[in-house]
């Protein structure tokens, strides 16, 4: 038989080279009679299904997913039950504005058009009386809402705020525009995307393991990007932890010690004789004590309960000294109470050691550094310890697409008290005044849940557009969570702490006044932050009764957002808003545990017309902490995030172009 001498031998070589070996006396030689007649022909008829025997060889192994095509690999990732994402519709809500009130009708056959060119239709027929218009007035126009989805998907369709301004098909209208930026809106999963959720998916699909929980909430919301688990001996554990009181001598093993009697003065102060003949008895007597002759810190034990925490303890008085060889004249019933821990000398001129003081002289005491004086001894006691983890707890960290940017105002931020200067802005759906009336423009309060504070600005009382002045996080803001808050308090809500103070000007002294008045209690107030429905809805996907499970305690989170400013200066033909946007989009993709490198932001601008950086790039980091402080962090190299954090760039980074 014919050997191949490369993986994709063309047929022409296959065919030529079996007739020569067959029949070698017979010139296959391109230009021959038999190339001509028969191998060429044969060549041309069995090509085809060659190809075809390669292409199918080459789809029964996973390895080879980026020379697939989508559709080859989508029939390949059947065999390990995942399908490909296939991408979703934008939605949103559209808002139609009316000159004057009159009969409205919005057919799912009217359309709406973006700046960009994309088309979106309403979900439903919206209709409104001339009546029902007149009740919703906005300066001298009239306003109808109306749900839309994008005729397309992907993110392309992802509409900004006041991108989609064009409406065909609506009788009357005079104007269109989108408040809030679409949500929905990703893009059809790639090769390299369905390979990374197949590799994961050959898991048990329960939610019982950590394969298993990543691969059936990315399996089951299209949205997910990336899923981080934490349950026992993980880091950002914390909900299984207990408070636990055992027995000391179960944790502290047992030791050597050398047994000695103290000399004690007027005071019980080890004090030993000058007296060469210490068998004199000194005036306060002896007391037994013991140190360790492995060098044991009594105000430092170190012990652990669950083999992953360590915690260290000091030997407190009340405490007891037990001796283990049961030849020894203090084992039998005989527990010694510890009375103290001191340093003191236990030979006369000696240097001081740690000992244990008791409560009464030892019975059976060798020279200090006898050798035979090596005395088994145990420490009884009761340990107390607030981080035992007993596991049980899965927290899930969810990193998914419907992140969202809103916004809520104020009407005037409560004090804590009557004569506080600090505000107090409950962060939830409502929140009332002290005469029953909510204190959110609108009654638009929060959606759930608050993942991030990321903007927060004073507003003239009339005009929204007069921003008076942006308030700066850890200083005038900051944020305090339940989980927190519940260790002294009852209250279930997050909170945004508001504080400030300033000296007004007298009107006749045309100079600040003595008496300091609230900076922003009484205020109105524009809170930009960031929400994720996503969280809620998984939660109750885990928590449903199909995917219930005796052994699980499972809470969906929202990842900690570390807020990302960046000062970086360059040359080149790039506008700073495309530098803005290349730059932001690089930091949001960074998922759980990456680094951002300012050496990769420079690699990744060389290609998209930046010539050169200025050197050093500084990266600047701000995290809420949760207690009602804002931790900042700066670095001209790189910003390691925490475990449970993902990282977001602010609005507008710090870039400015040179020349």
């Amino acid at each position: 038989m014919a050997t191949i001498p490369e993986r994709f031998l063309p047929v022409e070589s296959l065919v030529r080279q079996l007739v020569r070996e067959k029949y070698p006396d017979l010139n296959t030689n391109p230009g021959s009679a038999i190339h001509d007649v028969f191998v060429l022909p044969a060549s041309v008829l069995y090509q085809r299904f060659r190809d075809t025997a390669r292409v199918i060889h080459r789809n029964q192994s996973v390895d080879n997913f980026n020379l697939m095509l989508p559709e080859e690999l989508d029939r390949l990732a059947t065999n390990f039950l995942v399908d490909r994402r296939q991408g979703t519709n934008a939605t949103g809500t559209q808002r139609v504005y009316f000159n004057d009130t009159q009969d409205v009708n919005i057919e799912t056959s009217a359309s709406f058009r973006s700046t960009g060119g994309q088309l979106f239709r309403p979900v439903t027929a919206v209709r409104l009386t001339a009546v029902e218009l007149a009740a919703n007035p906005v300066g001298d126009e009239f306003f109808v809402d109306v749900p839309i989805v994008s005729d397309g998907v992907g993110s392309a369709f992802r509409a900004a705020p006041g991108e989609i301004d064009t409406v065909l098909g609506v009788v009357g209208a005079a104007r269109t525009e989108n408040l809030l930026e679409l949500t929905g809106g990703d893009d059809q999963e790639s090769n390299s995307e369905l390979m990374q959720r197949i590799r994961t998916s050959v898991s048990n699909r329960e939610l019982v393991k950590r394969d298993g929980i990543t691969s059936t909430i990315q399996d089951a919301f299209s949205t997910v990007k990336s899923v981080l688990v934490q349950g026992y001996g993980d880091p950002a554990q914390d909900r299984d932890v207990v408070h636990v009181a055992t027995d000391l001598d179960t944790l502290v093993p047992a030791s050597f010690c050398q047994k000695v009697n103290l000399p004690l003065d007027e005071n019980g102060e080890v004090l030993f004789s000058s007296n060469a003949n210490q068998n004199l008895s000194p005036i306060g007597g002896f007391v037994g004590a013991i140190y360790d002759l492995a060098g044991r810190d009594f105000n430092a034990i170190q012990v652990t309960l669950d083999g992953r925490t360590t915690e260290r303890l000091s030997v407190q008085e009340g405490y007891q000294v037990r001796f283990l060889n049961s030849d020894d004249p203090d084992f039998n019933d005989n527990d010694y109470v510890v009375t103290r821990v001191e340093s003191v000398p236990i030979v006369a001129g000696g240097e001081p050691v740690k000992i244990l003081r008791l409560d009464k002289p030892l019975e059976g005491t060798e020279d200090v550094g006898s050798a035979v004086d090596s005395t088994p001894y145990s420490i009884l006691g009761r340990y107390f310890t607030r981080n035992f983890h007993v596991g049980g707890k899965v927290d899930v960290y969810i990193d998914s697409t419907n992140e969202v940017e809103r916004q809520v105002v104020v009407n005037a931020v409560p004090a804590v008290s009557a004569d506080s200067d600090v505000g107090e802005i409950p962060l939830t759906s409502f929140a009332a005044d002290s005469i029953g009336n909510s204190i959110f423009e609108d009654n638009l309060g929060f959606l759930s849940p608050v993942v991030s504070i990321t903007k927060v600005e004073q507003l003239d009382f009339v005009n929204d557009n007069e921003v008076i002045r942006e308030l700066i996080p850890g200083t005038q803001y900051s944020v305090v969570r339940s989980d927190v808050r519940g260790k002294f308090t009852k209250t279930p809500n997050d909170l945004l702490v508001v504080k400030g103070t300033e000296n007004p000007i007298d009107p006749i002294t045309n100079q600040p006044s003595d008496v300091e008045v609230p900076l922003f209690v009484g205020q109105r107030l524009r809170i930009t932050y960031v929400t994720n429905p996503d969280i809620q809805t998984i939660q109750e996907f885990v928590d449903a009764s199909s995917q219930q499970d005796v052994t699980k305690d499972i809470l969906i989170k929202p990842p900690t957002l570390l807020n990302v400013d960046m000062d970086l200066a360059y040359t080149g033909s790039a506008s700073v808003e495309t530098v803005n946007t290349i730059v932001t989009n690089y930091i949001n993709q960074l998922g759980f545990g990456e680094t951002l490198n300012a050496s990769d932001v420079i690699t990744v601008l060389s290609h998209f017309g930046v010539d050169t950086v200025e050197l050093p790039v500084r990266i600047r980091g701000r995290r809420e902490v949760g207690n009602g402080t804002t931790t900042f962090v700066e670095s001209e190299d790189s910003l390691v995030p925490e475990i449970t954090e993902l990282m977001r760039a602010d609005t507008t980074l710090s870039i400015t172009k040179n020349g």
